[in-house]
């Protein structure tokens, strides 16, 4: 499982070896969490990075009247405490969604090892503003776009997503998120989202089946959802997104 977190890293560029192996090494500890459990609270001192090597995980805030708003997803190879480093609190929550296996690496260790290793500085420098990127993206999808365009425009992202890491089978991938996990994401109630799913499932544009999700036409999908994975940084044009499945890099 720790190779993961190298192989994650690569998708932003070619890695020596003996990188990929110091970056397996650091993540060599890991622990198994269980479904729904908070591993990281705001507040909390952030004196340590996360790797994630299993399973799904999200960043959310929760306001003081109960009201989830999540702000990231963690596949494996994602990484969680780089940005908070330098306010040594965590700025959000960090819980699983699934069984999820975690390596816990103390920040010095982590960042010596990216001081003298300039393509894992590199990695992760990338990673960082593709976080961002994220985070604007979906800024975007919240203010501007419509449920119908959010919700696409949010499976596609994780289809990308999964297919650069070699966890997406053709257009299909697992997909472990409850319509409340969507409409706190898409800051939509789960009766809209409910309805959109089955406006997307009429149309034939996805199949959402056991907590997977077929994309029978992602082009065709991205293009309602006016999703175009540049943002990403995986250096694709839309069309190549959806191609062979590979390693994006």
């Amino acid at each position: 499982m720790a190779d993961q977190f190298g192989r994650k890293l690569q998708v932003y560029g070619p890695m020596p070896d003996a990188d990929v192996a110091d970056l397996a090494a650091l993540a060599a500890d890991a622990v198994c969490v269980g479904p729904d459990c908070d591993m990281v609270r705001e507040g909390d001192p952030c004196d340590s990075v996360l790797a994630v090597l299993r399973g799904f995980a999200c960043r959310y805030r929760l306001l003081p009247g109960g009201q989830r708003q999540i702000t990231a997803y963690l596949i494996p190879g994602d990484l969680f405490g780089l940005q908070d480093g330098a306010m040594r609190a965590a700025t959000s929550t960090i819980g699983t969604l699934t069984p999820c296996a975690v390596a816990q690496i103390p920040r010095d260790a982590f960042l010596d090892l990216a001081r003298r290793r300039p393509a894992i500085d590199r990695a992760l420098r990338l990673a960082t503003v593709t976080d961002e990127a994220i985070l604007q993206e979906w800024l975007v999808n919240v203010g501007r776009r419509t449920a119908y365009q959010r919700i696409g425009h949010l499976l596609c992202e994780l289809l990308v997503r999964m297919r650069a890491i070699g966890a997406a089978q053709g257009h299909s991938y697992d997909l472990p998120l409850t319509q409340y996990d969507i409409g706190d994401t898409t800051a939509l109630s789960v009766v809209h989202v409910n309805r959109t799913l089955q406006q997307l499932r009429g149309e034939g544009l996805i199949r959402w089946d056991r907590r997977r999700v077929d994309i029978p036409n992602p082009e065709r999908l991205a293009a309602a959802s006016m999703f175009d994975p540049a943002y990403l940084g995986l250096g694709e044009a839309p069309a190549d997104s959806f191609g062979d499945d590979r390693l994006i890099a």
